[in-house]
């Protein structure tokens, strides 16, 4: 109790043996009461050429690290075609908005593609609202996304003159 009958907590954390300090902060939290967390990576499997990663749980900075390394390794070959499904994701922060702006990058760089799957209005209305709703193609269901028909891009090449010249004049 202090002079104005305020009790105080103890000045070198709680009583209890169990309770540890949190990661960067100086307030203790009981260790018990924190729940385990289910990996983030639910399923993988290949429909025809296209990579199906089901990702579930909450998307946080606690488990970036895990799904980057699954969409790099993912995104690695040449022409990826992947789709995510995030219907089973109920929270997504911006920690894993930047994992997947990343694959994003990663497979534009290689000509592939990359589709979103999410059932509910939230994930659109966070990439609306970040401005990236022409970064990610996002579909209401797996069945949708696994029909579009991927983009052929044609390069073009500029037609040249049929003179042997290749349609330059020489001047003597």
């Amino acid at each position: 109790m202090t002079s104005r009958g305020v009790a105080r907590a103890p000045a070198h954390g709680p009583s209890d043996p169990t309770a540890r300090r949190a990661p960067g902060l100086g307030c203790p939290y009981d260790a018990r009461a924190r729940p385990h967390r289910p990996a983030p990576l639910r399923s993988e499997y290949t429909v025809g050429h296209t990579t199906v990663l089901e990702l579930r749980g909450d998307l946080d900075i606690a488990v970036t690290p895990i799904v980057t390394a699954r969409l790099d390794a993912l995104t690695a070959c040449p022409h990826p075609d992947l789709v995510v499904d995030l219907r089973p994701v109920p929270f997504l922060d911006c920690a894993a908005l930047g994992v997947l702006c990343r694959a994003r990058t990663r497979i534009r760089e290689r000509h592939g593609r990359l589709r979103l799957v999410s059932g509910s209005d939230r994930l659109r209305d966070i990439v609306r609202r970040t401005g990236l709703a022409d970064s990610f193609d996002v579909y209401r269901s797996l069945t949708d996304a696994l029909a579009v028909q991927p983009r052929v891009y044609r390069r073009v090449v500029p037609a040249f003159d049929d003179r042997p010249s290749g349609g330059f004049s020489w001047s003597r």
